[in-house]
């Protein structure tokens, strides 16, 4: 009688140590169900496979006259293009990004304002003013190879100004900071006026 109580303990000791066993072996995968994973997206304004551009200790001037950096990026060596900003629009306007791409086979340095205006009549005649800076420029940038720099553009609806005279663009001429010559970047249905009343804000390159 004595040695089938003690081994019934025995037993019961075992039991409870196998169930203990695989409390504490479960595998990760078992997590509770109401578990969750957070996965966050992140976007940039530069292509994936090039590093972002980095602050340069040349300094920044707006002004063709000031002279800039000697390796500053030209006209010649740089492609545009005009996408929606995030949010895209508010009350009586349209914002954008105005991006410039180092298309040359050297780094160069952009920094400041680059001088925008809408151009149309097929011929690159320009429509109303050029744009007028809102902001204050940092740092200039360093472009290498494939990198690009970007500058906010808003476009005011035109119907906000009574003499107008609207005339839709067939794009715009872009100036570089510290540069006398310009590329075109084509646009779709964006009205400029012909008249000296201006629609357009540009911002610093970023």
């Amino acid at each position: 009688m004595t040695i089938t109580r003690a081994a019934s303990i025995t037993v019961g000791l075992v039991a409870v140590a196998a169930a203990l066993a695989g409390c504490t072996s479960g595998s990760p995968s078992s997590a509770p169900a109401s578990q969750s994973v957070t996965t966050v997206v992140v976007t940039r304004t530069t292509s994936p496979s090039s590093p972002a551009p980095t602050p340069s200790t040349t300094g920044s001037s707006g002004s063709p006259s000031d002279g800039g950096a000697s390796d500053r990026c030209r006209a010649a060596q740089l492609a545009g293009s005009l996408t929606p900003a995030p949010g895209g629009a508010s009350a009586g306007a349209a914002h954008y990004e105005l991006t410039l791409t180092n298309t040359g086979s050297s780094a160069c340095t952009a920094g400041g304002f680059p001088g925008v205006s809408f151009v149309g009549d097929g011929t690159g005649t320009q429509l109303g003013a050029p744009a007028r800076r809102e902001g204050s420029s940092g740092a200039a940038l360093r472009l290498a190879p494939g990198q690009s720099a970007s500058s906010d553009l808003t476009v005011v609806q035109a119907g906000n100004h009574p003499d107008c005279s609207p005339q839709t663009a067939d794009g715009l001429r872009v100036y570089p900071p510290d540069d006398r010559d310009s590329l075109f970047v084509r646009t779709t249905g964006l009205t400029a006026c012909r008249s000296d009343a201006g629609v357009l804000r540009v911002g610093p390159l970023h």
